[in-house]
């Protein structure tokens, strides 16, 4: 079936198990769902305890991630004449986290750079 018949056309025939679908969906609409007041609040307990575990191990999991060492460190410049002299950098981004460092703070980050991942790697001399 060509594009512009798809556009234009009319909408195909529907299968015999689409129209039972809708036929049943029709009937249904409205309905009751053969709970009592009672079940549905127990069923409404239990989805959300279920969901408020889900919840909770989804933020420990992120609690128990080991924070970012900050190693690519990325300097900035204000001006395309400054680029290459790290005494005018205006700040530094971690690629990692993308978290943001002031020049000074960037600076001391590089300078322990070396250490940090040393430590962190358990491989201290």
């Amino acid at each position: 079936m060509g594009f512009l018949s798809r556009l234009f056309g009319k909408k195909p025939a529907a299968t015999a198990t689409t129209a039972a679908d809708q036929v049943r969906s029709a009937q249904l609409a409205g309905r009751e769902t053969g709970q009592t007041v009672d079940e549905q609040g127990a069923t409404r307990g239990r989805r959300d305890a279920e969901l408020d575990q889900q919840r909770q191990g989804r933020t420990a999991a992120t609690d128990a991630a080991p924070s970012c060492p900050h190693t690519t460190l990325t300097p900035r410049w204000d001006s395309v004449a400054d680029m290459g002299n790290d005494a005018k950098v205006t700040s530094y981004t971690c690629q990692g986290c993308t978290q943001a460092f002031t020049p000074a703070e960037g600076r001391a980050l590089r300078a322990t750079e070396a250490e940090r991942l040393r430590h962190d790697l358990g491989t201290e001399p």
